[in-house]
This record gives C-alpha cells, structure tokens and sequence, in this order.
C-alpha cells in the first residue's frame, strides 16, 4: 500500500476500518476454531459428541493453511494500525445465558399450548425440571455479572 503515497489505514475512515477489523476479527477466531478441530479436538458431552474425521494429510494441509490465514491477518491488521483487543468474556457469557434462560422460560409445560393440548400431569414433572435448571442459569448470569 505504500506505493501508492499512503497506507492502508490512511483511505478508510472509522467505520469501513471497523468493518474490515470485525470481519477479520471473526475469521481468526474460525481459523483458530477450526485449528483445534484439526489437531484432533473431541467433545463428549451429555446429549453430543463431536469430532472431525478427516484423513492426516488433509489435516496438515488444512493446519497448514490456517497458519498461512493467521499470518495474513496479523499482517492485514498491522497495517489497518489495529492494536488488540483483551476482551472480558463474562459480557459473552452473560449474554449467552440470558437467551437460554428465556428459551427454557419457554419451555414450561404452559407453553407448550402452543404445539398442542398439555396433558394436566405435565407441569408437576416438567416444570420443576426447567425451574432447576433456570435457577442454576440466574446463578451463573449473577456470577458473570459481577
């Protein structure tokens, strides 16, 4: 960019640079995403598992093009001049659990209407159920607000 009598931070203003610095922001954290994966990450949970069958030579080349991918944002975030950020992920955690608490808040037995007739037993099973996991939820936002 400095053939052409300036850099690239130069010929864009806050906005478009925002943009740039959020797109590139988003595919560092995919590459290092799907990095993880490829360096054999597996998940076991309660209700999934999940892992990437791949064979080794395309995990190598895959590992071998998100390193060449890192490279090119740190170079492209040098020249927008973008210093980085040190995010707080309560804020995400936060959010995140104040959606799955409206989505389980929506999952007791009077809700359900909605999908069709509530056998009248349902409440007395299901709600207490939700209602647990609802309160472990509010603990967690508690705690990630503090």
């Amino acid at each position: 960019m400095d053939k052409i009598g300036g850099s690239l931070r130069d010929f864009l203003n806050p906005h478009q640079k925002r943009a740039l610095v959020v797109s590139l922001y988003q595919l560092e954290k995919l590459f290092r995403e799907t990095d993880e994966w490829l360096k054999g990450k597996y998940t076991e949970g309660i209700l999934y598992s999940q892992h990437l069958i791949l064979n080794k030579r395309d995990r190598q080349a895959g590992q071998e093009l998100i390193q060449e991918g890192l490279k090119q944002i740190a170079g492209f975030a040098q020249l927008l001049g973008y210093e980085k950020l040190n995010e707080n992920m309560s804020a995400a955690i936060n959010s995140a659990l104040h959606v799955e608490w409206a989505n389980f808040y929506d999952l007791h037995a009077v809700k359900h209407k909605r999908s069709g007739e509530v056998h009248p037993e349902l409440v007395k099973l299901l709600d207490p159920l939700v209602d647990d996991l609802i309160a472990i939820i509010l603990r967690l936002i508690e705690i990630a607000e503090r």
